[in-house]
């Protein structure tokens, strides 16, 4: 069944992806999520007031809140009140403050909003937010905070939320909701063309989650839990370099990367490049791309490599078996975390080869010097080892 594309939605983004201000104001009047053409995304970054540059962490609101809650000054020394405080004297009023009383109480409110998200995180239906203060709905902002996505797929911050964003980033928030307010067209064409492809190859669903949180609406035909148990039996640490095997759109070197290691994505198929390099390039991240493969890379020294459902297409042909064996002889790994095919296949049959998961690791264990081998999981009948 062909998966439906969502446009109004909130989704879920790393808080340190977030990093730019873009010149878009949120229209109360036009709430739907926008597709604009035009270059909205590279001109004019940082506009917002009051800001001193393109950057969240360059805002007074930012500098402001931080000033209060890390070097605890008083909310009458801070910028963001002298900013707020001009703008009464003027008749340019923000946030509600039309009066000195009414700035004045706006500290407690900063304070219950700081709590709050340090206890609860930040909440996708801001509305909430009055029943936790007890306060008059009138007397917060009780709307989302809201990003655009550019032509690349970026996020960038739409200027609404600022004080929330702000605390989420000094509390050290690992991920927020956030409401896509505007996509670029260029974006939008990038999401219709990998929709289509999810439906070529897989009926509407995706192989695994696909390394861009725009695509969340997406069945998985294998879950996230594959890598949780990676990272519940590894004794790698931040900063280890990894490499997986058939990485198809990069998730695995995504979901590390945003861990902090040093991965390696290795893809020899050009239709799942195009979309790793897309999506790559769409979420900022810096993983290193292999295009071709893993079979012929002249050294392979990591100190984590991941190969699930890849190595048994290798066991099919004798020159192929040979190549692997080949490749595991010069391997140099701390830790191999590998899913076996299930013995018995259909595609196996007629295979050169066709090991049980135990033959399999046990093979691997000879051919790359390694003692120990754990059975750390399993997912639709394939077991899933670490050899180390």
């Amino acid at each position: 069944m062909k998966t439906m594309k969502k446009i109004n939605k909130f989704i879920y983004l790393e808080t340190s992806k977030i990093k730019h201000i873009c010149n878009i104001f949120y229209d109360f009047n036009n709430p739907n999520c926008q597709i604009k053409d035009g270059n909205w995304d590279i001109e004019n970054i940082g506009a917002h007031i009051p800001s001193t540059g393109t950057k969240i962490e360059d805002s007074i609101i930012y500098s402001s809140i931080k000033d209060i809650f890390i070097n605890n000054k008083k909310w009458s020394e801070t910028s963001l009140y002298n900013f707020i405080k001009n703008g009464i004297e003027s008749g340019n009023f923000k946030w509600n403050c039309d009066t000195i009383e009414s700035l004045e109480k706006r500290e407690e409110y900063l304070k219950r909003l700081y709590l709050s998200i340090k206890e609860n995180g930040l909440l996708e239906n801001q509305d909430d937010i009055s029943n936790i203060f007890k306060m008059n709905p009138d007397q917060i902002e009780n709307d989302d905070l809201m990003v655009a996505l550019d032509r690349n797929g970026n996020p960038l911050f739409v200027q609404n939320g600022s004080h929330r964003l702000s605390i989420c980033k000094i509390l050290g928030i690992k991920k927020i909701p956030v409401k896509v307010y505007v996509r670029h067209t260029e974006w939008e064409k990038t999401r219709d063309y990998i929709f289509n492809e999810c439906n070529k190859f897989w009926v509407g669903k995706t192989y695994q989650q696909i390394p861009h949180p725009d695509f969340d609406e997406i069945e998985t035909i294998w879950s996230d839990n594959r890598y949780e148990l990676f990272k519940s039996n590894t004794d790698s640490k931040v900063g280890d370099s990894i490499l997986d095997i058939g990485s198809l759109f990069g998730y695995i070197c995504y979901r590390s990367e945003l861990d902090g290691y040093n991965a390696t994505a290795c893809e020899i198929d050009e239709n799942y490049l195009n979309i790793m390099y897309r999506l790559h390039k769409g979420y900022n991240m810096k993983y290193k791309i292999i295009s071709s493969s893993f079979l012929d890379l002249e050294i392979i020294e990591y100190d984590v490599i991941i190969a699930l459902n890849i190595l048994h297409h290798f066991l099919k042909r004798s020159y192929e078996f040979n190549k692997l064996e080949k490749f595991l002889e010069k391997c140099k790994f701390n830790e191999m975390f590998v899913q076996f095919h299930e013995q018995g296949e259909a595609q196996m049959i007629g295979s050169y080869k066709d090991f049980s998961p135990e033959e399999f690791s046990d093979f691997i264990m000879k051919k790359t010097n390694k003692k120990n081998c754990l059975l750390i999981g399993e997912e639709m009948n394939r077991k899933i080892y670490k050899i180390y």
